[in-house]
């Protein structure tokens, strides 16, 4: 399964991957992990993920061309 990553703020430079092909990891939980193996600095980073325009606070299910992007906190005012 093909997923396609978009980056945004200091992820920017650290996730060089715009496209991620998934074969067992079908949810959120399991990208994040899958994340932190390949890029280690983000384990202690925190992060926000937003599936097909709709932010995730739990897990959520991916399916074939879904769009993440990967944003850093930010706040409102």
């Amino acid at each position: 399964m093909e997923i396609k990553l978009r980056t945004f703020g200091k992820f920017t430079e650290i996730i060089t991957d715009h496209l991620l092909e998934l074969e067992h990891h079908f949810d959120t939980d399991n990208l994040r992990i899958e994340l932190k193996t390949k890029y280690p600095i983000l384990e202690n980073s925190k992060f926000f993920l937003v599936v097909d325009n709709k932010m995730i606070l739990e897990n959520t299910a991916l399916t074939e061309h879904s769009v993440v992007d990967i944003m850093p906190p930010f706040s409102g005012g």
